[in-house]
């Protein structure tokens, strides 16, 4: 759709509206677009605050594919699981493995290693041990009620599949793949139906909740008030603002079958010359652990967000992947070592898993705007909205491993609003305005943790590279040791994990 359609459609839309003002009705048709972690969370709080909600979710892939992405650690949102369905959150907690460390080293002196040895004596930054912070700093919402954390790592395809397979069976028959939304349109009733790739039309619905990711086609929606054709779309999300940051993945899947050897987990950081790893191990498909080096380095043709080059192009897409982007390819390999060894991060544990991977992806952190709003009334229907959740909101960047759980936190926070919204108009309260009073305090509950966690994730992406060829190296390594010694890394990575919805 051309942006003169655009405006066209809107100005009517807007008319119409005015002119068809109803006084507020319940939901009772949700349609969700993307079957990720936000739009499965958001399902089962939607059916857990709202049962007789109908609830309808599209997901442009073919699948869910269990062995697709990387590894994910979850707290304040494995504790909102909880707060939805306890039976979710122990389905989880068993998929997944207890994380209770968090470890940051690197080469004393970034010293250049000579051939075959590796340089410089290894040196702790940084040692947290998750379960004393939290019961030190009396966050009892993260903890269960044998006294253990609530800090799991987990695959993000193992994740989405025990989301799905915890959902009751008539709600599983109405997730339906292969149904790419092109377009929200309203008919003669004044209600919204999605058209899909396909030609297809499905609705009314009452309320259209955007979980399709940094790729957000519902996000264009709300900024735009429409959604263009296909072959106006640059392969770039538009509403996608690249960080310059890129991230190398190498996925070893069923590195091994779970027992108590396996438990629990620690995830070691390593910082080298303009680039850092992050070596983790998670909870796999079929009670299996995956084992998964992360490789985060700064993007050269770009200074920071901006270009530096005319000719040069961001990469494709964020941890909010396709399925097609798994490829385990010899040249990978090569790539992901000689890197690791140019920066002094030839480390045993990382060399092998990179050996081993099954999968590599190469990827872009983007990130959205964070001042754009998050939900925006139908042009032309009867008061039915649409709105966001998860990276279609606000996509973070990873640095502090918070993606999933906010779009947990979200879908919670949601479901509230939405619940709320209906028992006000059901027992006909006064102070009902309209829908977009619960939408607005939606936003304002989930906008400002996003955003502290925004700009910390963000600064902490460009600190811990190093710099373009370790150039800050050294102040990094100054600044992460100070943060630790006087208790701020602690309470940052707390402050990140503690849910609020």
């Amino acid at each position: 759709m051309s942006m003169r359609k655009c405006l066209t459609a809107a100005l009517f839309g807007h008319f119409c509206s005015a002119l068809s003002r109803n006084k507020p009705r319940p939901l009772k048709k949700v349609a969700i677009i993307g079957s990720g972690i936000a739009g499965l969370a958001s399902a089962h709080a939607l059916s857990s605050l709202l049962p007789d909600l109908e609830i309808s979710i599209f997901d442009d892939r073919p699948n869910l594919d269990p062995l697709v992405g990387a590894g994910i650690q979850l707290n304040g949102g494995l504790k909102v699981l909880g707060d939805i369905n306890p039976r979710v959150q122990k389905a989880v907690i068993s998929a997944g493995l207890p994380l209770r460390r968090l470890r940051t080293r690197t080469r004393r002196g970034n010293k250049l290693k000579d051939e075959g040895n590796q340089g410089g004596t290894l040196e702790t930054l940084l040692d947290l041990n998750l379960q004393e912070i939290v019961q030190n700093s009396g966050a009892t919402e993260l903890l269960q009620s044998d006294g253990k954390i609530l800090w799991t790592s987990i695959m993000r395809g193992t994740l989405q599949k025990t989301l799905f397979d915890t959902l009751e069976k008539k709600m599983q028959r109405r997730v339906i793949f292969n149904k790419k939304l092109t377009n929200l349109g309203v008919e003669l009733n004044q209600q919204v139906y999605c058209s899909f790739s396909d030609g297809s039309k499905v609705g009314p619905f009452d309320l259209v909740v955007g979980c399709d990711g940094i790729k957000s086609v519902v996000k264009e929606y709300v900024d735009n008030g429409c959604i263009s054709d296909e072959s106006a779309r640059s392969k770039i999300s538009k509403t996608g603002l690249y960080t310059g940051i890129r991230i190398r993945y190498a996925v070893q899947m069923k590195a091994a079958k779970m027992s108590p050897s396996t438990l629990p987990v620690t995830f070691s950081q390593y910082f080298g010359n303009g680039c850092y790893c992050l070596d983790g191990t998670y909870g796999g498909a079929s009670k299996t652990v995956t084992k998964s080096v992360f490789a985060i380095f700064l993007d050269e043709n770009y200074f920071g967000p901006f270009r530096r080059r005319k000719e040069s192009q961001a990469v494709y897409e964020d941890a909010d992947w396709s399925q097609d982007k798994a490829k385990a390819t010899t040249r990978a390999r090569h790539v992901m070592m000689h890197q690791l060894q140019d920066a002094n991060l030839s480390e045993n544990d990382l060399l092998a898993t990179v050996q081993r991977a099954d999968q590599f992806f190469e990827l872009g952190v983007y990130a959205h705007n964070p001042f754009c709003r998050w939900s925006k009334e139908v042009s032309g229907s009867d008061g039915a909205f649409v709105v966001l959740c998860g990276d279609a909101a606000h996509a973070l960047p990873p640095f502090l491993g918070q993606g999933s759980n906010q779009a947990i936190q979200d879908a919670y926070s949601l479901a509230k609003r939405l619940r709320s919204y209906n028992e006000a108009v059901a027992e006909r309260d006064v102070s009902v305005v309209s829908l977009a009073k619960y939408l607005d305090e939606y936003e304002s509950a989930r906008w400002m943790p996003n955003f502290q966690i925004f700009w910390k994730a963000s600064l902490l992406g460009y600190l811990e590279t190093g710099g373009y060829n370790g150039f800050y190296s050294s102040f990094r390594n100054i600044f992460f040791r100070t943060m630790s010694a006087i208790g701020v890394a602690q309470r940052v990575l707390l402050s990140a994990a503690a849910p609020k919805t």
